[in-house]
């Protein structure tokens, strides 16, 4: 890719990088060796990104839930542990993100500090990074395949909601594994 067909296909980028890319690119007319670099490096993972776009992934029930949450939520995160992973938390990027509404994966832990498994984009593709244990994965995979069985099952097993990680207080919420806020914030059902 060349770079004019590289700024131009960063035109249509979300995030505050990229944007700040082709601004400047509008103004000066040109950039700098490292500018054009990274000009190139997100325009190339934009096209491929496109390209896994024409398929749903194995993933998107994932991505669905939290985009549903979203709709309630400002933050959704959706945290799940276990002996063999440790903890995992899912929440969708922000608009500063260059992976803005992709479902970013990490151990929790604060930024710099943190394990980061990777992401999965809004097509539902999941973007491992070489952190990723088989042990996540198969969390993953189980997460994707029935997300209200595995995220009833985690409050179950721990006694605290897995998205607002409160202690399940009454009989009702830790037969659902989540409370009944939650359930309505993430369209769950709970109750009889």
């Amino acid at each position: 890719m060349d770079q004019n067909q590289a700024i131009e296909t960063l035109r249509e980028a979300r995030g505050e990088f990229p944007q700040s890319l082709v601004a400047q690119f509008d103004r000066r007319g040109s950039l700098s060796d490292k500018q054009w670099h990274w000009v190139v490096k997100l325009a190339s993972e934009r096209v491929s990104e496109r390209v896994e776009a024409d398929k749903p992934g194995d993933y998107l029930r994932i991505v669905e839930l939290l985009q549903r949450a979203q709709q309630h939520l400002k933050y959704p995160k959706l945290w799940l542990d276990s002996e063999e992973t440790g903890p995992l938390r899912l929440h969708l990027a922000g608009p500063r993100s260059r992976h803005h509404g992709q479902v970013q994966i990490t151990d929790g832990a604060p930024y710099g500090r943190n394990t980061y498994y990777g992401r999965i984009s809004e097509a539902g593709q999941l973007h491992a990074s070489a952190s990723v244990t088989p042990a996540v994965q198969e969390v993953l995979t189980s997460l994707a395949g029935d997300p209200v069985g595995v995220t009833a099952t985690h409050g179950k097993a721990t006694g605290n909601c897995c998205f607002c990680s409160k202690a399940l207080s009454d009989a009702r919420s830790l037969e659902a594994g989540y409370g009944p806020t939650c359930a309505g914030h993430w369209h769950l059902p709970w109750g009889d």
